[in-house]
């Protein structure tokens, strides 16, 4: 007990060594690529979602009064990963190896939106019969350029 007790105090004291009393908290990497881009991105995306559930809808009638909730998950869901799909854009433009265009960045939000939508959250929705509050109903108002970006300690 006491041996493994020791042990563990000199391999905490090491970790401290090297990386510090405390474990870092690394700030969200977004990627800017400017206001109007990150717009064009950032409603490509969600067209391509709302497209998703609009498509989903129509296979499922009796969805349809949820479909607004759906569009809501979409926007939430950028809103949330933002960051993350920054960086995942900036890679890939940087695969292409040239300036991007506008058509680029709106390709790329298009391409993002067919892989991150979830058919099976839209069947859970309807389920579920979840319907906005009026908080949600005013974030569904906000244009997709227009969404805030998180950043660390404001929404954690």
């Amino acid at each position: 007990g006491a041996v493994v007790c020791f042990v563990a105090t000199i391999a905490a004291l090491q970790w401290t060594d090297v990386c510090g009393s405390r474990p870092q908290v690394t700030v969200l990497s977004n990627k800017d690529f400017g206001r109007t881009n990150n717009g064009i991105i950032k409603t490509g995306i969600i067209k391509e979602m709302d497209h998703k559930a609009a498509m989903y809808v129509r296979k499922h009638p009796s969805a349809r009064p949820y479909e607004p909730f759906m569009k809501y998950m979409n926007k939430q869901k950028l809103y949330t990963t933002w960051n993350n799909w920054s960086t995942w854009c900036a890679k890939e433009i940087a695969k292409m190896g040239r300036k991007p265009n506008s058509r680029d960045y709106e390709n790329l939000g298009r391409r993002l939106g067919k892989l991150a939508y979830m058919d099976f959250a839209y069947s859970v929705v309807a389920r579920l019969r979840m319907q906005l509050n009026p908080a949600q109903r005013r974030f569904l108002y906000i244009k997709p350029a227009d969404l805030p970006v998180r950043t660390v300690g404001k929404y954690f």
